[in-house]
């Protein structure tokens, strides 16, 4: 039996005119869930998602602002992760 699930989570992100940047809220969107037992398959789907959010967002000024700020390039930014939720007993 299952002990938990893997959720696909779009990373919040704000625009202000300049760059983009996480909100303190943090922020997300649930995208897709897979069981634990789908590890691989989520953390292949989260991959190719990440890798085409990439490639729509190369040449964007703001996208390739807001990495320089963080020392990186737009190939290391992150618009969706993987999270691991477990489940729980009620009462517990």
């Amino acid at each position: 039996m299952s002990k938990g699930i893997y959720v696909i989570v779009e990373v919040g992100w704000e625009y202000n005119d300049e760059y983009y940047r996480r909100p303190e809220c943090g922020g997300g969107i649930l995208k897709m869930f897979f069981a634990e037992e789908e590890k691989d398959l989520a953390q292949n789907t989260v991959d190719q998602m990440n890798s085409k959010e990439r490639q729509n967002s190369a040449g964007d000024s703001g996208w390739e602002y807001t990495a320089s700020q963080d020392g990186i390039t737009i190939d290391d930014l992150d618009f969706y992760e993987l999270v691991y939720v477990p489940y729980h007993k009620e009462g517990v």
